[in-house]
This record gives structure tokens, sequence and C-alpha cells, in this order.
């Protein structure tokens, strides 16, 4: 096993509602980090349609995967060797998620459905059904996250640490309102009690 992986996280605000804009942003920025080495790309939560609770933009522009978006991004990181994160709405058999897709080398590899829904998301997204899955590595075992999720809900860590995740990846889409210092040192606590790395975008 690798010991030392590059990564790098993107923290880009989403142009509502233009995912095909959004998506070549994606695309461009996975592959300039990947000059620079980086082996694992995070985006933020919902970054392919902007973070907005307009359930009619929403479903207006969700994928039943792979999808077009989907698609193109594991097409792209089976041709890279790398792992990308990213979030976007999903249609499965005709109900909506928010969702974290998770494409490496083998195309897409995960997808999380978040089980841990906002006010805003409920108005247009199912609930997840399963706790977000486990990716195993060539340096070490990764999950991902939504921000909010780590946020509100510890036990999500603690599930992390339990499985031997090394790094818990944190796709955020939240906003600022002054909490930016708490929320450093929230997630500063999670990685000192379950010695464990967090990478965020937002």
């Amino acid at each position: 096993m690798n010991k030392i992986m590059t990564l790098a996280v993107v923290n880009f605000r989403s142009i509502a509602g233009d995912s095909r804009r959004n998506l070549s942003r994606i695309i461009e920025y996975t592959e300039t980090a990947v000059t620079q080495g980086a082996k694992l790309i995070i985006f933020p939560e919902l970054a392919l349609t902007g973070y907005t609770s307009d359930g009619g933009l929403q479903s207006e522009l969700a994928e039943t995967l792979p999808g077009r978006s989907g698609s193109e991004v594991a097409e792209l990181t089976r041709k890279l060797g790398v792992y990308v994160v990213f979030g976007m709405p999903v249609c499965r058999d005709n109900v909506m998620y928010n969702s974290l897709v998770i494409c490496g080398p083998g195309g897409i590899e995960a997808v999380y459905d978040k089980l841990h829904l906002t006010a805003g998301d409920a108005g247009w997204a199912a609930q997840g059904e399963s706790l977000p899955p486990v990716i195993e590595t060539p340096y070490g075992k990764v999950m991902a996250a939504t921000g909010y999720e780590l946020l509100y809900f510890p036990e999500v860590v603690r599930y992390a640490k339990a499985r031997g995740v090394k790094l818990l990846i944190s796709a955020s889409a939240l906003e600022d309102k002054g909490m930016g210092a708490a929320w450093q040192k929230i997630l500063g606590r999670h990685v000192g009690l379950n010695t464990l790395h967090i990478a965020t975008a937002n």
C-alpha cells in the first residue's frame, strides 16, 4: 500500500442550473490537478448543478447513472488512473437523491445517497437508504459524506473510524455565515478523537 497520496480539494461556486458548464469545470480542474500530481480530486456537494432547494431545477438536471456526466468523469478517471468525488442529483427508479459519485480507475466505483438531509434537501430529495460506502484504494480506505453530516452527525465519523477509513472526504455546500472558524474546530476535533484525516471541498 502506498503511504503518500497527493490530493486536491476544489472550492468553487457552481453556476446554478448550468450542469454542462459545471461539468466542463470539473473536468478542467481534474486535468489541472493531475498535472500537479493529484491522485484524488474532491469537489463540493451538488457541484454539477449548484446547491439549491429548487426541486424543479434539480429534477430537470438529475441523471440516471451512469448518465452523461457520470460517464464523462468516469472515462476521465479511467484514462488518468485517479479518483474524483463530486456531488450531483441522481434519479433512480423515479426517486430523486442528493448523491456523491466516486469515480476511479475502474469507472464509477461507488455512489452515496445523502442519508441525513437538510430541510432544503428534503423538499426534493429522498433520504438515502445505505451508510456511506468505503472505497479500497492503493492508499488505504476512503469514505465520502457531506459537510452537513460531518458537522451535525458525529456518528458518521465514528462509523468511518470503525471501518478502518484513513481519509474521510467532506463534500460540502455550506455557506459561511460566520461559522467558518467553528466548522474548522469541529473537523479538527473529529480528526483528533478518531485519528483519521479529513479533506473538505466547499
